[in-house]
């Protein structure tokens, strides 16, 4: 049986807001990846055990764009994280977007959370 969690739809109705591909540097196209374990990407991001508001969905596109900064995965070879500092004066400053490029010219986001601070 899979866990219930609680879901933040207004999170859900802002990732649905953007338009996708976004596209980055070098031509690379970005999207949501299709679906996890047991439930679908935007229900996995707007999980309320992210932490996440409204306003870091609507950062997230700038973010990729103009990151603070970029690093390589510790756990997945292909996965590259994007960091970017949150609006306002928030207890957990930066904002991590994890992305999966099995394919060099298309990113599919898998998570999106809040970070104490960068880790390169």
């Amino acid at each position: 049986m899979a866990k219930t969690r609680e879901i933040d739809q207004n999170i859900i109705n802002a990732l649905k807001a953007i338009e996708t591909p976004i596209l980055i540097k070098d031509s690379v196209r970005i999207i949501f990846a299709d679906k996890g374990r047991y439930q679908t990407r935007f229900e996995h991001i707007a999980d309320k055990k992210h932490r996440l508001k409204v306003s870091d969905i609507e950062m997230a596109v700038q973010i990729l764009k103009q990151p603070l900064a970029v690093s390589g995965s510790k756990k997945k070879d292909k996965t590259i994280c994007f960091y970017g500092k949150r609006r306002g004066n928030q207890k957990i400053t930066y904002l991590k977007i994890v992305v999966d490029f099995r394919d060099q010219k298309l990113g599919k986001i898998v998570t999106i959370y809040p970070v104490k601070r960068i880790i390169t």
